[in-house]
């Protein structure tokens, strides 16, 4: 299905497949993400969001554990248990937020 929306997925899934669609593959998520390190050969940290940067969140503790690909517009789209996939306002998560990346290349 081309609509993401209607996928089960986690959220490093979810990404992975987004970036695959702008053929700009990604590694899987132990190779891009180490607790708070994230992999310099692939992405670029940036400062403010801009459309399709990866959203880095700590949402259960201290370290990277969620992740999210922002959509423009104060909206990101990203994989919950419970909610499988869904656009959410980016402003919504912004306090756990660790950092912004842009894909290199």
């Amino acid at each position: 299905s081309s609509d993401l929306k209607d996928e089960r997925m986690d959220g490093w899934d979810l990404v992975q497949e987004i970036f695959c669609r702008e053929r700009k593959p990604l590694p899987e998520y132990t190779r891009m993400l180490n607790g708070n390190t994230v992999c310099s050969e692939l992405v670029e940290k940036i400062n403010t969001p801009e459309t399709g940067c990866i959203c880095a969140y700590s949402l259960q503790g201290k370290t990277i554990d969620h992740v999210a690909v922002y959509l423009g517009a104060n909206q990101i789209i990203h994989a919950t248990e419970g909610s499988g996939v869904c656009i959410e306002p980016y402003s919504r998560y912004l306090p756990r937020l660790k950092g912004l990346y842009r894909r290199k290349g």
